[in-house]
């Protein structure tokens, strides 16, 4: 791994733990890509679904 100058081990760990992560999600969509799309849709509709209800709760407080 690319060890920069003046890099700490936190920054390193991170920087691994990220490669890590886009290799499992690589092999996740390569492995089932209807599965992978399934859980894309579902998180997006709780992001959705959260965005929504916080937009609910600005406009009650507002009209209260």
């Amino acid at each position: 791994m690319l060890v920069l100058p003046g890099e700490t081990t936190v920054t390193r760990l991170r920087r691994a733990l990220l490669a890590i992560l886009i290799i499992f999600i690589i092999y996740a969509v390569l492995n089932d890509p209807t599965q992978s799309a399934s859980v894309t849709g579902n998180a997006w509709d709780q992001i959705k679904d959260g965005i929504s209800a916080v937009g609910t709760f600005f406009d009650t407080l507002i009209s209260s």
